[in-house]
């Protein structure tokens, strides 16, 4: 695959995963914050899951619009540009899962 059949690729993901929290999210945010509204805590989950991915894409797209600058700048391939990103974003997702080990 090419970048930009990657980059491609990686939107379709993106906007593919759901923006709804699982339920052990939610019942886990209830819990820590028992004072507010669950329809409130639902809220605020699903628009961080989107944020979430928005930036995920407004970064691709500055990477892949970047690399059309000519003289190109220091170029890394799309899957380079997603391991590095994916490093970054993976650490996050484990934290809360080792906290309750």
């Amino acid at each position: 695959m090419n970048d930009d059949a990657r980059t491609v690729r990686i939107k379709e993901e993106i906007f593919r995963l759901s923006s709804e929290p699982d339920e052990a999210t939610k019942r886990s945010m209830q819990e820590k914050f028992p004072d507010v509204p669950a329809a409130d805590l639902a809220t605020d989950l699903t628009r961080g899951l989107d944020d979430a991915k928005n930036e995920i894409w407004g970064d691709l797209y500055a990477y892949a619009h970047k690399c059309c600058e000519y003289p190109p700048p220091d170029h890394i391939s799309v899957t380079q540009w997603w391991r590095n990103k994916r490093s970054h974003i993976e650490p996050l997702l484990t934290k809360p899962q080792a906290a309750n080990s």
